[in-house]
């Protein structure tokens, strides 16, 4: 059953692939058979057709004026801060990964059809022109008549910019994707210099073919379905608030353009700490809405256990490395990937401790931004979380923006609450033990509250929950997953204390 669904899940696409995603990363709950399988969509879902990576990659960069390819080519090998890779790897395959390439196009951030004026990056007035099309709900670039894949096609985006092909602007370009999971699937290809010859390889993203109006349609049809079941029974209401908080997410992580300033904030950030991994890099005017091209990073999939043995690789070590970057992206930048499954995440050689490992983080389309005021609510209530102090805990909660139907009265169970989503990553039967353990509670206290009288008629209910906050778990419970899928142990909510005082630090400096 478990494979069969899978294949299903894959082929609906969309919010389906989300979902086995996240079902796929929590071994920690999850039966094995069924992690497993899903597990595959995290990096091998149904790709998109050849025509369509080299219709969309040719439509992007026609954009472009050959001189402004040219121009931008030899950015790349003259600057060498630029030329950080993105590495996709599936199962056991040291595969590179892709890096985004995109055109300097302003579109506005609607997917309802809008135009756009595209000018190449030339200083010189004579040598810049306009060019005026169309975005569709699915994002795809139309005109009165459809472009043709031929360089000299004469519907081509600008009279005066003409069609260029893949060729021109790869020297290799490997059809056959490396991974392809959700939105998007990655290419790996290579760049070379028109002046010293020299050859880098990167990988190229490109958005699956019609994705963007397959996904408004699931996501407008979920919350049809959810404002029906909620009119019968509230408890529904839940899903509409994590439904809405996906729905912001993923109007970003579409715009390939917004990942690109993901990865250089959250690159820049780490650069600048002592925590060692590598975050790929866009090249600088190679970036459109569609196709992201990335120098690459070679390395392993973080759940590939025979490359983990056979390198002696700490497990303990390196899951404790991405639980601080993503424990620092959370509570002291106020920028996280809400999406850290074993898909977007990799170990590679240290550039800062040669003979050592570090993470690789891929994939920052579906991010959160924190306000400051949130962030630092998340790190009283982390810390308080840590301390062991419920009152603290509980007036955090209250804080964020969270209550249940007995939190009025019973507040401290709200805070048991969060101890158990936030508590230390333990090996997969540990963590099964504990899950068993906490609901044991839950039915003790119901069954006290049904002999005192006092149990509420619709049970235990969460009235309110900030979208920001279900993204924290999301996180938290993606990690504790991978610390189960690797059979270690991860103080996860030691290191979110930590960062936590650090993120408080940096508000009163």
């Amino acid at each position: 059953m478990a494979p069969f669904i899978t294949y299903q899940m894959g082929q609906l696409k969309s919010m389906f692939v989300k979902f086995s995603q996240s079902i796929g990363s929590r071994v920690d709950i999850v039966p094995m058979t069924w992690s497993r399988e899903m597990s595959r969509l995290h990096d091998a879902c149904p790709p998109s057709s050849e025509y369509h990576v080299r219709h969309e990659i040719e439509t992007e960069f026609s954009l472009f004026h050959s001189s402004t390819l040219l121009s931008t080519k030899n950015s790349i090998f003259s600057n060498s801060t630029n030329t950080t890779t993105n590495n996709s790897t599936s199962n056991n395959n040291n595969t590179p990964t892709t890096t985004s390439i995109t055109p300097e196009v302003s579109v506005s951030p609607s997917l309802s059809a809008s135009h756009i004026s595209s000018s190449p990056s030339s200083s010189s007035s004579s040598s810049t022109s306009t060019a005026t099309a169309t975005i569709t709900p699915s994002g795809r670039y139309t005109s009165s008549s459809s472009p043709s894949l031929s360089p000299s096609s004469s519907s081509s985006p600008s009279s005066s910019a003409s069609r260029v092909a893949i060729e021109d602007i790869f020297e290799t370009f490997d059809m056959t994707p490396i991974a392809s999971a959700s939105i998007g699937q990655v290419h790996t290809a290579t760049l070379k210099s028109p002046v010293t010859g020299e050859v880098v390889p990167v990988v190229v993203k490109v958005q699956h073919h019609d994705i963007a109006r397959i996904m408004w349609s699931d996501v407008i049809i979920a919350g049809r379905l959810i404002q029906i079941a909620s009119f019968f029974d509230s408890r529904w209401e839940v899903l509409g608030t994590a439904l809405r908080g996906w729905k912001k997410t993923m109007q970003d992580e579409l715009d390939f353009r917004v990942e690109a300033r993901n990865l250089l904030q959250v690159g820049n950030s780490l650069r600048a700490t002592s925590l060692d991994a590598e975050v790929p890099e866009p090249i600088e005017g190679l970036i459109s809405r569609t196709v992201l091209v990335m120098t690459r990073l070679e390395g392993f999939k973080v759940t590939d256990k025979l490359a983990l043995n056979i390198l002696s690789v700490d497990r303990r070590a390196l899951v404790c490395r991405i639980a601080h970057c993503c424990a620092k992206q959370l509570l002291v930048d106020g920028l996280f990937n809400a999406d850290p499954h074993a898909g977007n995440l990799m170990f590679m050689s240290s550039r800062r401790h040669p003979g050592s490992c570090c993470p690789g983080l891929l994939d920052f389309g579906m991010t959160v931004r924190l306000e400051d005021n949130r962030r630092q609510a998340y790190c009283r209530l982390l810390i308080a979380i840590y301390e062991g102090d419920s009152d603290a805990a509980t007036a955090a909660l209250k804080e964020v923006g969270y209550s249940t139907n007995q939190s009025s009265r019973v507040p401290g169970r709200d805070a048991e609450a969060f101890e158990f989503l936030f508590r230390d990553a333990t090996p997969r039967k540990q963590a099964m033990k504990e899950t068993s353990s906490f609901f044991d509670l839950r039915k003790n206290q119901k069954n006290n509250d049904i002999k005192d009288g006092t149990r509420e008629k619709a049970g235990r209910n969460i009235e309110n929950v900030p979208e920001d906050l279900l993204f924290l778990i999301r996180v938290v419970g993606l990690l504790r997953g991978l610390t189960a899928d690797l059979e270690v142990s991860c103080p996860i909510l030691h290191i979110l204390s930590l960062h936590a005082r650090v993120g408080l630090y940096k508000t009163c400096n």
